[in-house]
């Protein structure tokens, strides 16, 4: 499908955003349509953690706009749509929560209600997606952190969401776990819009679109903008490991002509 004739879920119009008085970000314009898997790339302290919390709403910008599902006419709401997958979970050791237990916080925007019967479905399906069905009466605590980032993905799944970040999501991952992480990426692919944060600026997974990447720092100031590239896939990868040997480069040397429109991407 042409991208110009998919709905928009993200858009950044000219945003801009401070520490105090310490700029981060400026002038940064870009969209991202239905069913497109997106990496945002750049080194530690570009100020990608900046640009996730803003998507989720945590930050707002210090001027321009952020628009989410804004072709839906309300189907949405805002980021109630949202599965986000960050690197860790935090949780009390000493209390007993078991892996479906986790993926269930999925369905509860509030904690006082019941789980349903549809609750119970989609978390069975979220735990078959994710392919932990295998662990899912295990204790969190007892899993490694490759199997624990699968259970947090299930966790986003559970909510059925339209938009799915994941933030370092192959970060101290074993292969085992990177496998069946991207096998369960691979099927979403085109049925979800994906963004995966990486600090990695050079490679990402083959199923990559194109890369939103926090370019270097503008003139007469520190903060950042973001530049839209694409990507080529690798053949011989012999030398490396990411991705099982599976992975594109980022042209940094080749830019998207039009960053508000991605009608040149590959």
């Amino acid at each position: 499908m042409d991208s110009k004739d998919r709905s928009v879920v993200v858009r950044f119009s000219d945003v801009s955003f401070s520490y105090g008085n310490i700029p981060v970000l400026q002038n940064v314009t870009f969209h991202i349509h239905h069913g497109d898997f997106v990496a945002l790339v750049g080194p530690n302290g570009a100020g990608k953690t900046t640009v996730l919390k803003l998507l989720l709403g945590i930050y707002r910008p210090r001027s321009g706009a952020i628009v989410l599902f804004e072709d839906f006419n309300g189907k949405y709401s805002g980021r109630d749509a949202i599965g986000y997958v960050p690197q860790s979970f935090e949780h009390d050791r000493v209390f007993p929560v078991t892996v479906r237990d986790v993926v269930a916080m999925g369905r509860l925007k509030n904690f006082a209600r019941k789980i349903t019967s549809e609750d119970q479905q989609a978390i069975d399906e979220a735990i078959l997606k994710a392919d932990i069905k295998d662990l899912s009466h295990r204790l969190y605590s007892e899993l490694s952190g490759g199997q624990r980032r699968r259970v947090l993905l299930a966790r986003a799944l559970a909510s059925d969401p339209y938009l799915l970040i994941l933030d370092e999501p192959s970060a101290n991952m074993d292969g085992e776990s990177e496998s069946r992480l991207y096998k369960t990426l691979s099927e979403l692919k085109g049925k979800r819009t994906i963004i995966i944060v990486t600090h990695d600026p050079e490679f990402v997974s083959p199923l990559t679109d194109y890369v939103l990447c926090l370019g270097e720092g503008l003139k007469n100031t520190q903060a950042r903008t973001v530049v839209l590239h694409k990507t080529e896939f690798v053949s011989d990868t012999t030398k490396y490991s990411l991705f099982n040997g599976k992975l594109s480069r980022v042209l940094h040397n080749e830019k998207i002509s039009n960053p508000c429109c991605c009608e040149d991407k590959k």
